[in-house]
């Protein structure tokens, strides 16, 4: 892992910063560089949220090309609309059920 990192920050100019000679500490300053750091160190068989996520992710972000990467949140929050959506609509009807059942005399 520390070798891909130290492959990704040889491969960035922007990591590279030849004005500073300060090497790692200009690295660590860096948000670019505290970014991808952070992604590199992520443990994912230990972080659960995170799989659901990349699961959930996966079933409706098939294709990797620009077009779909650019609209990737705005799918997400389509996505999240219809589902909030849909619990509305449901929570609706089980109100209006429960509106009929409170009413009826027995």
């Amino acid at each position: 892992m520390a070798e891909l990192r130290a492959d990704v920050a040889a491969d960035s100019p922007s990591l590279n910063n030849s004005s500073n000679n300060s090497g790692v500490a200009s690295q660590s300053n860096n948000p670019l560089s505290r970014k991808l750091n952070k992604i590199l160190e992520t443990r994912l068989d230990n972080d659960k949220e995170m799989l659901e996520a990349l699961k959930a992710l996966s079933a409706f972000f098939t294709e990797n090309s620009l077009r779909t990467r650019r609209n990737l949140r705005g799918d997400i929050e389509r996505r999240s609309l219809a589902i909030n959506e849909e619990f509305v609509q449901v929570f609706k009807e089980v109100k209006e059920v429960s509106f009929v059942v409170k009413n009826k005399r027995f």
